[in-house]
């Protein structure tokens, strides 16, 4: 198989993923919309985009024993990969519905000017610009956050890599991420490798068009509806959409409850058996074990300065002036997906003017920022649209009252609006980076080998206790290291009124 058969493959999969993920995105988007209660409301959401933040090597860890049961048939493979694949994208399309804000463009609008539609009668002309200006109104009214979703879901398939790496036994899944890796890992020619990527890049880039076309240039505030207008409006529906209603939370429950099993509860079962026989490894320090943990750290410690780094640009990008803005260029790198970047980033490590830096942390932190950027920014957006002013503005006049009690109140509304939601950002994106093997397997300083390459290398030969373990402690240190910023914070406010008092 070519890299061309590879790149074709790919693509048809990515569309045809992109497209059968839409419908299920938006029906758990309206779902989330329309609970009247905010914990239906968080459970929905949650459940919804559950799929995105479970890292792609632990699935392909998990699903590489059933890939190898299946290595006889090319289409129960393929199929079981896509189903993965759509799984996550829904999960990226219910994302991208609930950050994009709704255009002024109303279908009110829309119905108005179909309504002076030209006569027969009239000119090619005046028709041919009636046609266009109908469909803009669709693309950039009711049907833009719908290109958005789609589009990014297809992206977000066209570069997956890990899941399929593991779970390739023979030649299938077939992705030209993993052909092109490995060619590059045999050795290839730095520049051929460049030339491969040509094609993939502008398949992509054709992907990023419309979302950069049709991504809103301001930010309103995320308005999440209210019980009563909720209320209201199911009051005025008719019977028949209320079973329409019913059913459609029906499909959304069953898609959670697929979804949920194939990333959540088919994961830990498997592996649950192997875990409690590693966990007494803990009690009989080794070498091995040891340094993992060391490893775990070094790999902590980049993911945690890639993250900061990365939420901070995504900030000043968002919220910036015009010059600010400039840098959303900066967003384009990590768009094209890791690998492309990372390549790139080789290429030009290895010019005159940067080579002295070749072998140093720079390019790993460099890469694992880059390509964190475009999720940094989708947090930043959502944070964003999410912030309540009013609320802040009232915590703010609670703050200035000589009341230490309601001091108190205030501190806990500041802590829980800003300081907890971006620390919970920046652990979220700090377990994405942590587990992106490509960028660490490629950037690397030679003397050092971050856990996740290790763990990369090692899930492609075995299932052992030890293995296990270790995978396990990889995938809970980000979460602690949140947690231990969360309490160490909450402790700090606890303390300076506990002296005020």
């Amino acid at each position: 198989m070519t890299a061309s058969d590879a790149i074709m493959w790919s693509a048809v999969r990515s569309i045809f993923v992109g497209l059968l993920s839409l419908p299920p995105a938006i029906l758990l988007w309206r779902c989330i919309q329309t609970s009247t209660r905010a914990g239906a409301q968080r459970s929905w959401m949650i459940l919804s985009i559950l799929p995105f933040f479970v890292p792609e090597l632990l699935i392909g860890f998990t699903y590489r024993i059933v890939s190898a049961r299946l290595v006889h048939s090319i289409a129960a493979t393929e199929a079981l990969y896509c189903l993965l694949l759509t799984c996550r994208a829904v999960s990226m399309g219910v994302i991208a519905l609930l950050i994009m804000q709704h255009s002024n463009i109303s279908r009110e609008s829309i119905r108005s000017w179909r309504m002076i539609k030209p006569s027969k009668r009239a000119s090619l002309r005046a028709h041919a610009t009636w046609t266009r200006t109908l469909v803009r109104l669709y693309i950039s009214g009711p049907y833009r956050p719908l290109l958005v979703a789609g589009c990014l879901s297809c992206l977000i398939t066209f570069q997956e890599f890990e899941t399929a790496a593991l779970m390739q036994i023979d030649r299938h899944p077939v992705t030209w991420t993993v052909w092109l890796f490995d060619a590059h890992a045999a050795h290839q020619p730095l520049s051929n490798s460049l030339m491969m990527s040509l094609t993939p890049l502008l398949l992509q880039s054709f992907l990023l068009i419309p979302v950069f076309m049709l991504w809103p240039p301001g930010s309103k505030q995320y308005q999440p509806p209210s019980a009563a207008s909720t209320a209201v409006a199911l009051e005025s529906v008719s019977n028949s959409r209320r079973a329409q209603g019913k059913m459609n939370v029906a499909l959304c429950v069953g898609w959670m409850a697929i979804s949920a099993t194939l990333f959540l509860v088919w994961p830990v079962a498997s592996n649950a058996g192997s875990l409690l026989s590693g966990l007494s490894l803990v009690t009989q320090p080794s070498g091995l074990l040891k340094q993992s943990v060391f490893q775990i750290a070094t790999s902590l410690g980049f993911a945690s300065a890639a993250a900061i780094i990365a939420l901070q640009i995504a900030v000043t990008i968002h919220t910036g002036n015009l010059w600010n803005r400039l840098m959303a260029l900066l967003l384009i790198p990590g768009l094209l997906g890791s690998l492309v970047t990372c390549l790139t980033l080789l290429a030009m490590f290895q010019t005159p003017l940067l080579n002295p830096f070749y072998d140093t942390w720079l390019p790993l932190l460099l890469g694992l920022s880059l390509t964190l950027l475009p999720r940094a920014f989708l947090m930043a957006a959502l944070l964003h649209r999410m912030f309540d002013a009013s609320a802040w503005h009232s915590a703010a006049l609670l703050s200035g009252s000589p009341i230490t009690r309601l001091q108190r109140s205030a501190a806990r509304i500041h802590w829980r609006m800003k300081t907890f939601a971006w620390v919970l950002a920046f652990t979220v994106l700090c377990h994405w980076c942590f587990w992106d093997v490509t960028t660490a397997s490629i950037l690397r300083p030679v003397q050092l080998e971050p856990i996740i390459t290790r763990l990369y290398n090692e899930m492609h030969y075995g299932r052992t206790e030890a293995l296990v373990l270790i995978t396990t402690l990889s995938a809970l240190a980000p979460w602690l290291t949140g947690a231990f910023v969360i309490m160490a914070t909450a402790a700090t406010i606890r303390l300076r009124f506990h002296r005020a008092g």
